[in-house]
């Protein structure tokens, strides 16, 4: 016999063994079920509830002391700049110097103009592109993120605090002391704005970013941005237009007082805004004219002071600009008209995170390093707090600005300290220039 034969007696052997087993157990078994005989079943010892809490609570704890005791984990918890400047390379430094001349050659004139957006006189804009732009640097994560006034959150605060009070008379002029509440009105705003990112960032709420929809926010941005466009249509025809709420009306309200029609004002603004689009998209098409993209407000802005001033055309400037740095503001937030302020705030507080973290987090991935959201919602409640506190309206991070910032080799916050430097600069020194600036 083979060794192949071996092996199927063998294994004919094992198998007529085992089903003799199963047929002897199988009868004990039917046996056991008549005579209703019950057999115990082994359990594994089942674990104490105690003893897997107390474990849990050790492991924990020792984890959160071991943080706690850590001291480097403490301080970028507090400062999370402090990350970024350990590792930092001085090789950067120009690099990060020239992106934040850049930003700021950008927001100045970009601050006033929201400003007038938002219903309010130019200087809360520079006020708004000055301490919560150094506040930023300091307890933000992102470090391209160029935050500051921007035109969505600018509309929304006009559209939100008009339905309060709208210091515009019917005949288009201002009425000082409703003007004066309106400001106010926009710095608590601004106050409360901050509060509410705070204590999301505390608790940990910055997953709210998966609950809104691509879809649903660029129909909002494009909404805006119709909307927006509309509003700016009155300065490049020379003549004031009744505030609507509404497309219809407000386009209707535009052709009102057609008659009123100014053609220099109209010539001027066309050309600025022909320059402007030009220089934007030179910059965007061909890499070796991507210098002309950021100088596309500032150049607007000369050539619109220029000629304002040296051919002395009669059209609308922006007239005065307080000079000095902002004045401190807490002293008037009383918070008395909180009730009336929740619409502004919350639509603020969630197009403004949406628009913020949607721009960190792709510049973070191409820098290669992540973007904490609730770290964010502080950095951002930590800028509009202490905006408030020195006249500024509600502030967010801006696409256009921080795509500059970018491309311009930003590096960490020390860009964003320039461009606050800066903005503080020309507060100080310079603001008799822009006061000749087409409003």
């Amino acid at each position: 016999m083979t060794s192949d034969d071996n092996t199927s007696a063998g294994s004919s052997n094992t198998a007529a063994e085992v089903r003799g087993m199963v047929k002897s157990t199988s009868a004990e078994l039917l046996e056991d079920i008549a005579l209703n005989v019950k057999h115990e079943v082994p359990r594994p010892e089942s674990a104490d509830s105690k003893q897997l809490w107390a474990n849990w609570k050790d492991k924990t704890t020792s984890s959160c002391m071991a943080k706690v005791t850590d001291s480097q984990y403490v301080l970028e918890s507090v400062l999370p700049c402090i990350k970024w400047m350990r590792s930092y390379d001085k090789s950067n430094l120009l690099t990060d110097i020239i992106a934040g001349l850049t930003v700021g050659i950008m927001i100045i004139p970009q601050s006033m103009s929201y400003a007038k957006l938002a219903g309010l006189p130019v200087e809360y804009g520079l006020y708004s592109a000055l301490l919560p732009v150094f506040t930023y640097a300091v307890w933000g994560s992102s470090r391209q993120l160029a935050v500051g006034p921007v035109a969505l959150v600018s509309l929304l605060l006009s559209t939100g605090l008009t339905k309060i009070i709208d210091p515009e008379n019917a005949d288009g002029t201002i009425d000082d002391d409703k003007q004066a509440i309106y400001n106010t009105l926009a710095i608590e705003t601004a106050f409360l704005v901050g509060i509410v990112y705070l204590i999301m960032g505390f608790l940990q709420l910055g997953f709210v970013t998966i609950l809104l929809s691509h879809a649903v926010i660029s129909g909002f941005t494009t909404g805006a941005a119709i909307i927006i466009g509309f509003s700016q249509l009155k300065y490049f025809f020379g003549y004031d237009v009744e505030r609507a709420d509404r497309l219809h009306e407000m386009i209707e309200n535009l052709f009102h007082d057609i008659e009123d029609f100014d053609w220099r004002t109209f010539v001027m603004g066309c050309a600025m805004l022909a320059i402007l689009m030009f220089m934007k998209n030179a910059g965007k098409t061909y890499p070796k004219l991507k210098w002309m993209r950021p100088l596309g407000p500032l150049t607007v802005t000369v050539l619109s002071i220029a000629v304002t001033w040296g051919a002395s055309i009669d059209i609308p400037i922006v007239d005065y600009i307080p000079e000095g740095l902002p004045p401190f503001t807490g002293a008037d937030i009383k918070l008395n008209d909180t009730g009336d302020l929740v619409t502004p705030i919350i639509s603020i507080t969630i197009v403004g995170f949406m628009e913020s973290i949607a721009i960190a987090k792709q510049l973070a991935s191409k820098h290669k390093y992540e973007i904490d959201s609730s770290q964010e919602l502080i950095g951002l409640g930590m800028s509009n707090f202490v905006g408030a506190l020195f006249g500024s309206y509600p502030i967010t991070g801006s696409f256009s600005r921080s795509a500059v910032n970018h491309e311009a080799g930003a590096k960490s916050g020390i860009s964003a300290i320039v461009t606050a430097t800066l903005v503080g600069m020309i507060l100080l020194l310079l603001t008799p220039i822009f006061e000749e600036m087409v409003s």
